[in-house]
């Protein structure tokens, strides 16, 4: 395989550009210069993910290893160690999500909704600075399940990221053999204990459960053999405020925990755990916390005016796949968004629908924004949910009458 050049489903797609810069050239660069060189990968990133024009199309195992070549060549040429490091270890710890789907996809899909903001202007690199840089942020994202899914606390988390660390200051060490001063290399190192603060501090706002241990500091299991997990918030509300709220709150993990909500609601119809009542539940919990409710959109961008567009463009992509999961509850699965019987009978008396008003949908009010972003379809998640709707209205275990409220819906409120 020459110069990246790779066969899609689609067609043929080239990636003929590589970096052309030295490790040590790279690190004698100006901030500006490697602001320019970081905004040209990621143009040349999403426009070589743009062939995949639907979910379906990223989930064949050529396609999933090219992308994955794709991402670790992109962080390279950034000059990204530790969050090469990062995907390294997630290659490792993914595991396929229930609907099995990819589930490195999770954390890429987040990653991709920061770059677009990145690359249209909406996020500075300098505004990024100074909170650890683009670097930090995708290792955020790279990590962001890593404590409650893989690592037993915060502490062995971050034993095992210092000890990448010293991989890289070995790194550090060869450069300066080639030239790299004694001063740059300090810089460097200094900035890679602060950029681990960074990731870490982001980590303990975006992890809701923690491993329950023993005394014995080992893993505690319930009757069906499941590793058992400990709660670190009240409820749900309290958790989401927690990223505006908290003494430590980042404008990086706000804005990462949108991005994980709005894939997560792309990604829950026809996923096993995800059943109506849970999909209509954790939507409902989502238009509080960011509609108007909670507003915690407003509330972020006073707190960092700096991210003001890119909190808009996050709420307005959210908003429209929320509304998609949302319209969908309340029409195709209504009967069932409560397990309840009582509160289903009370839910459909009072919110009677017809076929004619099935037209009804909030999706609208996001179009101009979402139909704007240069997110590559395949990982744009209001298509995925468009896509994942379309194909239930295919799903030969329905009824006749969900397969048609299905593509009444499609018609009428998406189309």
């Amino acid at each position: 395989m020459n110069d990246w050049d790779v066969t899609y489903n689609t067609g043929q797609a080239q990636w003929p550009h590589s970096s052309i810069l030295s490790p040590f050239d790279r690190a004698a660069l100006s901030k500006d210069s490697k602001h320019q060189i970081i905004q040209t990968n990621i143009q040349n990133l999403l426009h070589d993910l743009a062939p995949y024009t639907n979910l379906q199309s990223t989930h064949t195992e050529q396609a999933a290893e090219n992308i994955k070549n794709r991402f670790k060549k992109f962080l390279e040429d950034c000059d990204f160690p530790m969050a090469t490091e990062d995907f390294n270890d997630l290659m490792v710890e993914s595991e396929p999500r229930e609907n099995g789907n990819i589930g490195w996809y999770h954390q890429f899909f987040s990653i991709q909704m920061f770059l677009v903001s990145v690359e249209s202007g909406a996020l500075p690199l300098s505004v990024l600075d100074k909170h650890g840089g683009l670097e930090t942020a995708i290792r955020t994202a790279l990590r962001h399940d890593s404590v409650e899914d893989v690592h037993k606390t915060f502490v062995t988390f971050e034993n095992f990221q210092e000890k990448k660390q010293q991989n890289i200051e070995q790194l550090l060490e060869k450069l300066q053999q080639s030239g790299m001063n004694s001063h740059d290399l300090n810089l460097r190192k200094q900035r890679e204990e602060r950029n681990l603060a960074f990731v870490q501090n982001n980590l303990r706002l975006l992890s809701k459960k923690v491993p329950d241990l023993d005394e014995h500091n080992q893993l505690r299991y319930d009757s069906n053999g499941k590793a058992k997990r400990k709660t670190l918030f009240t409820n749900n509300r309290e958790y989401l405020h927690n990223f505006v709220g908290d003494c430590n709150a980042s404008p990086i993990a706000f804005l990462m925990k949108m991005y994980d909500s709005t894939h997560n609601l792309s990604d829950m119809l026809g996923a096993p755990k995800f059943d109506a009542p849970k999909r209509y539940k954790y939507a409902k919990e989502r238009q509080e916390a960011y509609g108007g409710d909670d507003a915690l959109p407003e509330r972020a961008k006073l707190e960092w005016p700096d991210f003001t567009k890119a909190i808009e463009i996050a709420d307005e992509l959210m908003g429209g796949v929320l509304f998609a999961n949302l319209n969908y509850s309340k029409y195709v699965d209504r009967e069932n968004i409560y397990a309840s019987p009582e509160e289903r009978d009370d839910f459909i008396t009072k919110n009677k629908m017809t076929d004619d008003q099935v037209k009804i949908s909030g999706i609208i009010k996001y179009l101009p924004t979402i139909l704007s972003l240069k997110l590559p379809r395949g990982f744009n998640p209001f298509y995925t949910v468009l896509d994942t709707i379309e194909s239930q209205a295919h799903n030969r275990e329905n009824s006749d009458e969900k397969t048609r409220k299905i593509s009444l819906f499609i018609e009428k409120s998406i189309k």
